[in-house]
């Protein structure tokens, strides 16, 4: 393929949905790609209304009407009994953009289909990105290949969507590793229930978080328990031990312990950070997870999770700490966040990992008694 065009590192769901955009605008994409097939690993994502929008203007509303569940909203239970905390429901005949639950491998699918489908988009297979040079045009980028045979492209920009592990996030001169967070990622998916309202359902507990939302049309529920681990596995996902699962669920409620004892096939992901990295350098651009993301235990979510702009959040926090005395139970910020285009961005503190689902029952109580929305305490929380 000819210049002028892109070549991008990575043909999972970050990498075919740019090859997509830039091909719709006319510009031409060539998508390398380490495996010799295509497909994507994981169970399955939520997509918010923003990143749906991106998606429906790739002409995509349609094949994901067919594989996926509309959210009717959140809702959060405790992790011993599961009793009700907060519910949040939302109206998607309200929503121009529907929050969408769906398997990452049907969105994948549906994306490959649409890029096979563009003239301007080239695949290639068994190959990876191996070096990158600038020039006056553009940059040149060296291939290797599993058979020996490499070869090189020339483009006006490299695109890395290749992963945490990215190779083209070493290549801008960012070699840091990713750093174990002690925490990792059960997956799996359970047979639907008939009658269950089709919304995401939060467990929360001292050290424990389950969520669970329906996938593949309604006919599947996606399953994710985070737990703390001492050791971690680079790399894809393994098999996950049954029995270690079950004494971690053992002082779950009741239907969240019949849920995940109909999943089958249960999958854990080791979870991984990266220090924060320059979104572009020249010519050299990163996307999805070879660029950081916010938080850890957001992972679950999947693509597409956003959040309010920093400024509001780290306001309504900080008002939250000062009205109920809780500045001694909030870590100290981590500079997680990165400068948003067209503004500055704040640190947010985190409050640690299961002590929200501990206190909001006062937090609701003081709220009450002061006049304010129990909802404003648990959004700045």
């Amino acid at each position: 393929m000819s210049a002028p065009h892109f070549v991008i590192a990575g043909a999972g769901i970050g990498g075919l949905t740019m090859a997509l955009s830039l091909a719709r605008r006319g510009i031409a994409a060539t998508v390398v790609e380490k495996r010799t097939g295509f497909g994507e690993t994981g169970a399955g994502l939520q997509v918010t209304s923003n990143s749906g929008r991106v998606l429906d203007a790739l002409d995509l509303a349609l094949p994901l009407k067919r594989i996926s569940v509309t959210s009717h909203g959140l809702m959060i239970r405790r992790w011993a009994d599961g009793s009700q905390v907060l519910e949040m429901p939302s109206s998607p005949e309200h929503m121009p953009t529907p929050f969408r639950m769906m398997k990452r491998n049907d969105l994948h699918t549906v994306l490959l289909d649409a890029a096979r489908a563009m003239p301007n988009i080239r695949l290639m297979v068994g190959r990876s990105v191996d070096e990158v040079s600038r020039n006056a045009d553009g940059v040149t980028i060296g291939l290797t290949a599993r058979d020996g045979v490499g070869g090189t492209l020339s483009a006006l920009g490299l695109i890395g969507a290749d992963g945490l592990w990215s190779r083209v996030r070493d290549l801008t001169g960012d070699a840091s590793p990713p750093v174990f967070t002690g925490y990792e990622a059960w997956r799996a998916v359970a047979p639907a229930r008939a009658g269950d309202k089709p919304r995401v359902t939060l467990h929360m507990g001292s050290g424990r978080h389950a969520v669970h939302y329906p996938v593949a049309g309604g006919k599947e529920i996606n399953i994710v328990v985070v737990r703390q681990a001492k050791e971690a596995r680079e790399g894809w996902s393994r098999d996950g031990d049954l029995s270690i699962l079950t004494e971690h669920l053992a002082g779950a409620s009741q239907p969240l312990r019949e849920l995940t004892g109909a999943a089958e096939g249960w999958q854990v992901w080791s979870l991984f950070d990266r220090k924060p990295a320059a979104m572009a350098k020249g010519r050299v651009a990163l996307l999805g997870d070879a660029f950081p993301r916010p938080g850890r235990l957001a992972r679950h979510r999947g693509c597409g999770s956003t959040r309010p702009p920093a400024r509001r959040d780290a306001r309504s926090r900080g008002r939250c700490r000062r009205a109920h005395g809780l500045r001694r139970l909030c870590r100290r910020p981590r500079p997680t966040r990165r400068p948003r285009a067209g503004g500055k961005s704040e640190q947010r503190p985190q409050l640690p990992y299961g002590l929200a689902a501990q206190h909001r029952p006062r937090f609701r109580a003081e709220a009450a008694g002061a006049g304010r929305p129990a909802q404003s305490l648990w959004l700045a929380l």
